[in-house]
């Protein structure tokens, strides 16, 4: 695993994994199970959670506009008490 300078905002290191041959990125499971994901990352933002990357569907112009895509999300101040 390649090591995060501090200096290097999160995405260097989706980055590197998403360039890799062996990654791939799925969609979820089901439109419901998206909207499930979704309300967790916002309930977790609104009690002090903070979206490091990700946190969002891809933008429309995305070639993952279709289906039921998240991107990948890394969330910092995470608490039993603020997570979905």
């Amino acid at each position: 695993m390649p090591q995060l300078e501090s200096s290097q905002p999160i995405s260097s290191l989706l980055e590197f994994f998403f360039s890799q041959e062996a990654t791939d990125i799925g969609p979820v499971i089901s439109a419901r199970q998206l909207d499930r994901i979704e309300d967790q990352v916002e309930r977790s933002k609104a009690f002090g959670a903070t979206a490091l990357t990700g946190g969002r569907r891809p933008r429309p112009d995305t070639m993952l506009e279709k289906g039921h895509f998240y991107e990948p999300t890394v969330l910092t101040g995470v608490t039993p008490e603020n997570f979905g």
